[in-house]
């Protein structure tokens, strides 16, 4: 509640997001329950095993590496103002459901 959000944050509302967009319980997320979230081409590239899904281990690279992208200052923390950029807004649609 200190107005900045961390990478360990970030992982657990990524965590919870993986876990609502996962409807058929699978344990991975096709390109139909990611519509809104990531666009295929983007699934695609963080599909490291090539099995046209993510697992959550998947999901969570493609969040800390988006991320990473957001904090511009490098202070290991995402404020406000980080967060309305357009990666940091790439960033929210893994994280918010």
């Amino acid at each position: 509640r200190d107005g900045t959000i961390s990478l360990d944050e970030a992982r657990t509302a990524a965590g919870k997001k993986f876990t609502a967009l996962d409807t058929d319980h699978e344990g991975t997320l096709d390109v139909r329950e990611l519509m809104g979230t990531l666009n295929p081409g983007a699934v695609k590239q963080a599909d490291k095993d090539n099995d046209g899904t993510l697992s959550q281990a998947e999901y969570l690279a493609v969040v800390e590496t988006r991320f990473k992208e957001a904090d511009t200052n490098h202070d290991g923390t995402l404020d406000l103002q980080e967060l309305k950029t357009p990666r940091g807004q790439a960033l929210l649609r893994l994280l918010q459901y």
